[in-house]
């Protein structure tokens, strides 16, 4: 991957050919404000869902344990 990324690195930055394109500050900007943006959106979406996955494990953890205290009651009735 670190391959990967440094091919291009090198290839953008060595390789580069004359441009008629103008990049004003504001454009900068607002590609770092993307990237914020993508990130919090990321992380709010993997946060939900984590707490919902925990709270979904907990209670078939909890199943099982009842579940297991009922069938040691019904031996121990036995």
């Amino acid at each position: 991957m670190r391959l990967l990324i440094k091919s291009i690195f090198i290839y953008f930055f060595i390789f580069q050919s004359y441009s008629l394109a103008y990049l004003d500050p504001g454009t900068g900007s607002n590609f770092v404000q993307i990237i914020i943006a993508l990130l919090a959106g990321i992380g709010s979406f993997f946060g939900f869902y984590w707490r919902k996955t925990v709270i979904f494990i907990k209670n078939i953890g909890q199943k099982l344990k009842k579940n297991d205290k009922k069938k040691v009651e019904e031996d121990n009735n036995n």
